[in-house]
């Protein structure tokens, strides 16, 4: 079997959005390997504090966000349009599960899971229902 090769095919410093980079996780070594390739990286999660040992990384800024804030993820996007005129990667990588029998799972449980898995990619990609969000 083949060894997988990660794509080598993006321009060094392309500006590159991540969701859900707490340490530990995909979206952590997402970044660091993004960040090795010379990319400038916005790292964000809830909580900045889970991504700190990021901060030593050349090329990488940190950015508390909540997928399913339509309030932030408008900010959080507008924020690095403005610095960088441009998003040219985004890896959606936040998300959450809820463990159980679907029938004894809390329908708010299912709604989180919903509003964090699926709408969140919405919001990132800028769908209308979201606001639409407009380069320069």
């Amino acid at each position: 079997m083949a060894a997988i090769q990660p794509a080598t095919n993006y321009p060094s410093m392309s500006v590159v959005l991540i969701t859900g980079c707490s340490v530990g996780g995909i979206g952590f070594a997402m970044c660091t390997e993004f960040a090795s390739r010379d990319c400038k990286v916005y790292a964000t999660a809830r909580n900045v504090s889970k991504m700190k040992p990021l901060e030593a990384l050349p090329n990488v800024v940190l950015m508390s966000l909540d997928v399913t804030s339509d309030a932030d993820v408008l900010k959080v996007v507008e924020s690095i349009i403005e610095k960088q005129r441009r998003i040219d990667i985004i890896v959606n990588n936040a998300g959450m599960g809820s463990f159980g029998p679907i029938l004894e799972v809390p329908i708010e449980d299912i709604r989180a899971v919903y509003d964090t898995n699926i709408l969140s990619v919405l919001r990132a990609h800028g769908e209308p229902q979201f606001g639409t969000y407009h380069q320069h």
